[in-house]
Order: C-alpha cells, then structure tokens, then sequence
C-alpha cells in the first residue's frame, strides 16, 4: 500500500490540485459487489466517466483530466462495505500552441455534486437494464433461488450486517431493485439518492513542495515524494 502511494505521488500524479470523491453503494447491494468484481469494475468505470465528463465540460472543448481509483472493501468496523475513493485532478489539461496548460476547476458546489451523482445513477441503470443486471418486474433478485442459494445469500449479506459470522459468495441473478429515495443535498458537498451516497473531499493546495500530502494519503497510506513533472496530465479520484 505504501508503495503504490509512493509511485503515485513520485511517478504518476502531476504537481496540481486534486479533489478526492468518495461513492457508496446500497446497503442490499454490497454483498453482491464484493464478489463481482466485473460487475464492480463495469460501475466504477460509468461513475469516474460521468464525473471526468462534467470536469471536462466546465473546463471547455479538448480538455483532458484523470483519476486514480481505489475500492476499500470494508467499513472502518470491517463489515463488508465496498466503496470506491476515487482521486481527480481538480481541473483539466487544455492544448495551447502545442503545449499543455492546466486549467483549475471553477468552484464546486453541492448542486454539482448532485447533478454528478444523479447522471451516474441514469447510466447505472440504463446499463443494468440493457445488461440484465436488475430483475424484471415483479421478480425479486435474489430471492426464490431455491434453499441453498437462500442459505449462500444470508451467509453473504452476514459479513454486509456484521450480525452472524461472514461466509463466501452469492451469485444472484440481478441485484435487488432499489430503494426510491429522493435526491438531498443539505449538506456541504454531499448528495445522496437511492441508497448511494456520494462525497467529494475539499481539494488540497496543489504540492509544491517537499512532503506535502495530497487527497490520496487518505486512500493509499504514507508516501514520499521525489521531483515530478506537473507537465504531463494524469489521473484522480472519486466515489459515490
């Protein structure tokens, strides 16, 4: 782990500012995430692509950002509770006259952080439905699968609950339906809708020099850092 913070800080992350966005997931999905480590990729790919695309539409045409993902598996409690860290760049790399200017993200406010999070939950679910990822109405997901699939099931959701002893995975035919609740946002940078949460974490000064600490301490632990370019655009990170 102290590695990987390492190179990300000495070989990886360019001298900007960062803004570290944290999403969960529904309490009745996580149990399925944690041993779907496809279907996680598939949401962690929309949620960094939705949040890139609004960074890179307030910067302008041509801009170009990044992130660096981490998945934390599991609550400070250690139930079971995979969420993603993501680390953006709080900004966006133009071309100008063959060369790449960095361009600052105007403020952010909570009502940004509600239009991202709504746009993920679209493309969350228009991708579950066109791929089977959710039951057809009037199925239930995980539920008449037959008495060992019941038994995998609550094994599974245990290690999510931390009420009975954890057990290994359980393959449902599609995740449960969610829960409708609607969007809030009466906190400061920090909306929530249908079970997911989403949190983006104020953004550092940009390093500029020796042992400053960027957003991805929190999710990569301790690094040093060498002399690194800020001419090369790179990666972040984000979380719902």
């Amino acid at each position: 782990m102290s590695e990987t913070a390492a190179h990300l800080i000495d070989d990886v992350l360019p001298e900007v500012g960062l803004r570290q966005w944290v999403l969960t997931f529904p309490f009745h999905w996580r149990a399925r995430l944690a041993h779907d480590g496809a279907l996680l990729s598939v949401l962690t790919r929309l949620f960094v692509d939705t949040v890139g695309a609004a960074y890179t539409a307030r910067i302008g045409e041509g801009a170009k950002t990044g992130a660096v993902t981490v998945v934390q598996r599991t609550s400070s409690d250690l139930r079971l509770n995979p969420h993603l860290h993501v680390v953006f760049l709080d900004g966006a790399y133009r071309e100008r006259a063959g060369e790449l200017v960095w361009r600052e993200l105007p403020r952010l406010t909570t009502g940004d952080v509600a239009s991202a999070l709504e746009a993920t939950l679209r493309r969350i679910d228009r991708h579950l439905r066109r791929h089977g990822g959710l039951p057809a109405s009037g199925e239930v997901g995980d539920a008449d699968q037959g008495d060992s699939a019941d038994q995998e099931a609550g094994l599974a959701l245990s290690a999510v609950s931390g009420r009975t002893p954890p057990a290994g995975p359980s393959w449902q035919r599609g995740l449960p339906q969610l829960v409708g609740k609607p969007l809030a946002h009466d906190k400061h940078l920090c909306a929530s809708m249908d079970g997911f949460t989403l949190t983006p974490r104020p953004a550092p000064a940009p390093r500029t020099h020796k042992g400053a600490r960027p957003s991805c301490a929190t999710c990569c632990g301790p690094r040093s850092r060498k002399s690194a370019s800020s001419s090369a655009p790179m990666a972040s990170c984000a979380s719902r």
